[in-house]
């Protein structure tokens, strides 16, 4: 579970660094209203790194009080991993 956890956490920092890289190529925007919003008020960089931060804190309570289903976490990191994946190509 640590790794997989540890994983997310990467995956977490990988999509802040590379959505951050991606925002500044023109013509490219954040795809989640929300985040967007926020983005307009906080700016993005520190809107992902509170974000970013807060949800990894919260998956790591979760673990520690087992209510993380080590399967729910796997799809969690596949699902990052696309996400991932999707922005680095959009910077080629």
């Amino acid at each position: 579970m640590f790794s997989l956890f540890a994983l997310f956490c990467a995956l977490q920092a990988f999509d802040a660094i590379t959505t951050i890289e991606c925002l500044k190529l023109s013509n490219r925007f954040e795809a989640n209203p929300v985040m967007r919003k926020l983005f307009s008020i906080f700016g993005a960089t520190p809107t992902l790194i509170i974000v970013k931060l807060a949800v990894c804190i919260i998956i790591g309570t979760l673990i520690l009080l087992n209510k993380m289903p080590m399967l729910m976490l796997g799809v969690s990191d596949i699902c990052y991993m696309w996400v991932v994946y999707n922005n680095i190509k959009e910077l080629k």
